[in-house]
Parts: structure tokens; sequence; C-alpha cells
């Protein structure tokens, strides 16, 4: 399920120099991603 979620997400964040304030965001955009693809294949 990371895998795809990680895929949908634009390569940019993972180039991009580690900061903790993108970090996080990031993470958090996953965990949307995530739960908008449980709810999609849950139908």
């Amino acid at each position: 399920m990371s895998t795809e979620v990680t895929r949908l997400l634009p390569p940019r964040h993972v180039t991009a120099k580690y900061s903790p304030k993108r970090e996080a965001r990031s993470r958090i955009i996953g965990k949307e991603v995530e739960r908008f693809l449980v709810h999609e294949l849950a139908r």
C-alpha cells in the first residue's frame, strides 16, 4: 500500500534536501492519499 502512495507523490520531495517541515508535510500528504485510496478501494 505504501508503495502506491509513494508512486502517486511527486519524486521532487524525495530528491529535495531533507527538511523536517517538508518531511512532515509529505508524511501528512501520504496519509491523506492512503486514506483516499482505502476509501476508493473499499467501494
